[in-house]
């Protein structure tokens, strides 16, 4: 999955995900009721430096950080 958050210069931004069942972007897979199946969830949002997102991998050392994380 690759998803992209576009925020304004002032830091407003709206996070909306939708994923359907199957691989997660990095490790792991989401079954058809994760709420059920899974001890817990985590969403990171990372700002690129660069300007792209590089697919299912944060992308290249020094190219991001890390911004805010959700835990379910």
């Amino acid at each position: 999955n690759q998803n992209v958050v576009k925020a304004t210069s002032a830091g407003d931004a709206e996070l909306t995900v939708t994923s359907r069942p199957g691989s997660l972007s990095i490790l792991g897979r989401i079954t058809d009721c994760w709420v059920a199946d899974e001890y817990e969830l985590h969403i990171v949002g990372a700002y690129h430096i660069d300007g792209r997102a590089h697919g299912p991998t944060p992308g290249p050392d020094g190219t991001f950080v890390e911004q805010f994380g959700f835990i379910f």
